[in-house]
């Protein structure tokens, strides 16, 4: 399978070369199976009713959701890794194997209204 998401690079001089900050929608999207089998456990639900939690929370923050990302970030054992890949330009391609150091919460509301018009 492909999870893939796009987000924008900039430098941040307090991470290390190997680590990254997502945002909580790229988050969504390359973690999907790790987070709906998750609310299948932590609910109780079955896969159906876990999607649509999942699915939801593209359309709305959803808290629990962010708490189930940062429960991840907090407790797998080598931290949740991501590759980095940078499409050739000026400077050539790029590919490395990162660590997510954070999920930054970047719902804001031109994303609200954006979501609002699809429902």
């Amino acid at each position: 399978m492909d999870f893939s998401a796009r987000d924008v690079i900039v430098p941040n001089p307090t991470l290390r070369a190997d680590e990254i900050i997502l945002s909580y929608l790229a988050v969504l999207e390359l973690y999907k199976l790790e987070i709906i089998n998750l609310i299948v456990k932590i609910h109780g639900c079955n896969y159906t009713r876990a999607l649509k939690y999942w699915f939801d929370a593209h359309l709305h923050f959803s808290p629990f959701v962010y708490q189930i990302m940062e429960y991840m970030r907090e407790n797998t054992k080598l931290g949740l890794l991501c590759l980095i890949n940078r499409n050739p330009g000026t400077i050539g391609a790029y590919a490395s194997n990162c660590v997510l150091k954070n999920v930054v919460n970047c719902w804001n509301i031109s994303m609200r209204q954006s979501a609002a018009k699809l429902t």
